[in-house]
């Protein structure tokens, strides 16, 4: 706890809210993070491939009534190397279209019922 300033600029500003104790909720005095080095993740091969195979498809179309549309995306990044035109539309396509791990669990018929 008595060092935590150190680490703030890391920390979301919900996390050093609790450090600094501006809520109810706060972080215990004896409270203790292990800090250790930063780990790269890569992407998975598979939506790299998709970067690789389908990016250069990716067009982003001009309508009629001035409004940007994205044509041609089938998976991975859309611009990978986002430029001009449209460098700021690029870019918020590939936020939209970016890599999110997730985990699906189907329990139907595996939760077992105590007879009543």
């Amino acid at each position: 706890m008595q060092n935590w300033q150190n680490y703030r600029q890391f920390m979301p500003e919900g996390m050093a809210a609790f450090f600094e104790g501006r809520y109810f909720w706060k972080m215990p005095a004896d409270v203790q993070m292990p800090v250790g080095p930063t780990i790269f993740h890569p992407l998975p091969i598979s939506y790299m491939n998709a970067t690789d195979k389908y990016s250069a498809q990716v067009k982003i179309t001009e309508l009629d009534d001035g409004g940007l549309t994205l044509t041609g995306y089938s998976g991975g990044i859309p611009f990978p190397l986002p430029n001009e035109p449209h460098k700021g539309w690029k870019i918020l396509a590939n936020l939209w279209f970016r890599y999110t791990p997730h985990l699906s669990v189907n329990t139907e018929g595996v939760v077992q019922r105590k007879p009543v």
